[in-house]
């Protein structure tokens, strides 16, 4: 039987601090076999924050890479435009959010 103490799913690999425990000569409930062996898994806080950063950035749209070299481009020849009113109006809608 696995016990994780955790209610995010986990593998071997995003688990960030583990514990072990062999539990194969317990005996059962009911007296009569010894039962399967038990894992217990413990994560770390920080082990389950990257696992909801790993779950969140797999719901991020792809970047348009033709648009990154565009911008850049504009920025390294110095013809990128900044408008102002589009910035204030950006940072009013983000702190509506």
């Amino acid at each position: 039987m696995n016990k994780i103490s955790s209610s995010m799913p986990v593998t071997g690999a995003q688990s960030g601090k583990s514990h072990a425990r062999d539990s194969s000569h317990s005996v059962g409930h009911s007296g009569h076999s010894p039962t399967a062996p038990q894992d217990e898994m413990t994560l770390t806080a920080a082990a389950r924050q990257l696992a909801r950063v790993r779950e969140a950035q797999q719901t991020l749209p792809d970047m348009d890479m033709e648009r990154i070299e565009k911008l850049r481009a504009a920025i390294e020849s110095n013809t990128y435009q900044v408008s102002p009113e589009r910035i204030a109006r950006k940072l009013v809608e983000m702190e509506r959010m």
